[in-house]
C-alpha cells in the first residue's frame, strides 16, 4: 500500500547516468542515510537554482573621451599606415 501512495504523490522517470555519476550518488546516498531519488532531486535542485542566479560580475561599457585622434580616421591610407 505504501508503494502506491509513494508513486501516486512523486513523479517516477527513467534516467540513463553516466557510471561515475551514479556510483557518486550511491557514496553520498549511503554517507547521508538518504534514498539515491532524494539526494539526485537535493543536487539537482540545487544546480538549478545556481543556474538561475544573476551574473556576479556585469559587463560595463567604459567610455572616456579620448580627445583628438591623432590619425584621420576618414582616410584608410593613413589608418593604415598607423
Amino acid at each position: 500500500m505504501r508503494r502506491e501512495l509513494t508513486s501516486r504523490i512523486m513523479p517516477r522517470t527513467t534516467l540513463n547516468l553516466d557510471s561515475a555519476v551514479l556510483r557518486e550518488l550511491k557514496a553520498r546516498s549511503a554517507a547521508e542515510g538518504r534514498s539515491l531519488g532524494e539526494v539526485a532531486s537535493d543536487l539537482l535542485t540545487r544546480s538549478f537554482q545556481e543556474m538561475k542566479k544573476p551574473a556576479k560580475h556585469e559587463f560595463i561599457w567604459r567610455t572616456a573621451d579620448l580627445g583628438t585622434p591623432l590619425v584621420d580616421l576618414y582616410d584608410k591610407e593613413a589608418v593604415r599606415r598607423a
